[in-house]
């Protein structure tokens, strides 16, 4: 049940942005996922992204998919927890006269989120179904390209959806090229890829194997397996595309990257089976049990 709401306070929740496509997902979603229990306005902060410093290679990402919630105005943050140095350092649950500032400890699930009520600004990761589990369709309703029409009509998403198909991520990119997220992250190896499609093979037969990667010279180079492969990865579809085309494919194996776990979470078939590496971190102690939902399969 959601709190009461507080007699002063806007009745909005703030999702505050950060990181890539994938991880905007999640923020949106929870954030979406509470506003609709909570009966709030849902506001997007993606304040983070005006200032390239932090993210220099990122962008804000959704609005290429059929949203109609509103950026939060800096206004809009200030009049629910304030915007000055004394509230970025005060405790991570900290409520104030207007609203409360709810800041994720760590990647399990927190049950708190579902009955945060209005007046709420969320930051975090929230990588986990959980958080919206109860909206599943209506979320994956939300993320319909605006231009998804030309996509769904691409002679390869027919055969995407027509023969049997499997999509295959290979995230490199900063998780090679930069050594502290190479350190954290590292790459699923090609062992895993290898034992993912005998997985797939053994329940579903010989599929088509389509593939998504940002070096898809590397999958060209380095990927060997006797099923038909095709890399999608040209650098003409945008992230968005390469998504919904990902969603199209009966079956998934994803790597340990927000990207695909969205990829093979759009696709609504319950007969889909999706492999997930079941180490998402090469060295970080944290829990990520509530990362990959029950029904796919962890290697």
């Amino acid at each position: 049940m959601a709190r009461r709401p507080r007699a002063g306070v806007p009745q909005v929740i703030i999702t505050k942005l950060s990181g890539g496509l994938g991880n905007q997902m999640f923020q949106y979603a929870v954030g979406r996922a509470a506003a609709w229990r909570a009966g709030a306005e849902l506001l997007i902060d993606n304040s983070i992204y005006a200032d390239p410093a932090p993210y220099p290679s990122r962008e804000y990402a959704l609005s290429q998919f059929s949203l109609d919630e509103r950026v939060a105005a800096k206004a809009d943050v200030r009049a629910l927890v304030g915007g000055g140095l004394l509230e970025r350092v005060l405790p991570r649950r900290w409520s104030g006269p207007r609203g409360r500032r709810v800041v994720e400890a760590d990647f399990t699930f927190d049950p708190e989120i579902l009955s945060c009520g209005a007046g709420v600004y969320l930051e975090g990761y929230w990588q986990s179904e959980r958080y919206f589990l109860e909206f599943t369709d209506e979320i994956r309703q939300r993320f319909t390209l605006i231009d998804e029409l030309s996509v769904s009509e691409l002679p390869l998403a027919r055969q995407m959806r027509e023969a049997p198909s499997v999509s295959l991520h290979v995230r490199r990119g900063d998780y090679v090229a930069v050594a502290s997220t190479n350190e954290l992250y590292g790459t699923c190896s090609l062992q895993y890829y290898a034992e993912a499609l005998r997985v797939v093979c053994e329940r579903a037969g010989a599929p088509r194997v389509f593939a998504f990667s940002d070096d898809p010279e590397w999958v060209k180079g380095n990927l060997k397996t006797d099923l038909p492969l095709c890399v999608v990865s040209d650098g003409r579809l945008t992230e968005g595309q390469e998504l919904v085309l990902m969603s199209l494919c009966q079956h998934h194996i994803v790597a340990n990257s927000s990207f695909s776990w969205w990829g093979a979470w759009l696709d609504p078939s319950p007969d889909a089976i999706v492999v997930a590496p079941d180490r998402w971190f090469q060295a970080a102690p944290w829990d990520t049990r509530d990362l990959v939902p029950e029904s796919w399969i962890r290697l």
